[in-house]
């Protein structure tokens, strides 16, 4: 072939795998990690992701997901351990100033295994039967399970204990407090907009149980 044409070909594939690589690095690890949640990598971070998998796991995701699941069983990577002054997170394990990454896969260099998380699997029927059952509107029901099928954990940590009603064209979900409003805004604003456009022609406030939620409650 033309070396023009492969060049000008090559970047773009090159570039539309490493984003699809890091992307599914960031889910698992978000899935097996947890406690250290990020919502999304930058490109700084996902160029870290894909050379850590690329130099140090011969590009395999099933090893990736071996070292989220070995960072999880140490006290001492998930920062429990009092001693400790760094807190290891997702930039620091994937930082290429060191083979931390093969380390934990290896389990060499840290401790592992003395952490024992007693994971709780979240009973699905359960908790869509409570969100029926509720004395809700169908919106604000649906909008609760929209969230949940999304990401149950996120549900029980920021949206179950919110108020969700509707209120003429809009929407509002009246979070617990500020730092609720603003994981709710961060991680599903523009899903639960579209959904709520789409299904419902209805726009989208998150507020935080404040004042200002007072007029929405007073219709």
């Amino acid at each position: 072939g033309d070396p023009r044409v492969e060049s000008f070909f090559s970047p773009k594939t090159n570039e539309r795998e490493e984003f699809y690589n890091s992307k599914k690095m960031l889910e698992i690890w978000n899935q097996l990690v947890p406690e250290k949640f990020i919502s999304g990598a930058n490109s700084y971070l996902s160029k870290q992701l894909e050379a850590a998998l690329r130099d140090q796991l011969d590009e395999d995701l099933s090893s990736w997901k071996s070292v989220c699941e070995n960072f999880s069983s140490s006290k001492f990577l998930m920062g429990e351990v009092d001693s400790i002054r760094v807190k290891p997170d997702l930039s620091w394990l994937v930082d290429p100033k060191e083979p931390r990454v093969s380390r934990v896969y290896q389990k060499q260099h840290y401790t592992f295994d003395d952490r024992r998380v007693e994971a709780k699997p979240v009973d699905f029927e359960a908790a869509e039967q409570i969100i029926e059952s509720l004395d809700e509107p169908k919106v604000s029901k649906d909008v609760r399970l929209f969230i949940f099928q999304t990401n149950p954990g996120f549900y029980k940590s920021y949206v179950e204990t919110a108020t969700v009603l509707k209120s003429g064209e809009e929407l509002y979900i009246i979070a617990p407090s500020s730092l609720a409003r603003d994981k709710i805004q961060e991680q599903c604003y523009n899903a639960l907009d579209d959904f709520l456009k789409h299904n419902y022609q209805l726009g989208l406030v998150i507020q935080a149980k404040e004042k200002e939620a007072s007029h929405a409650l007073k219709e």
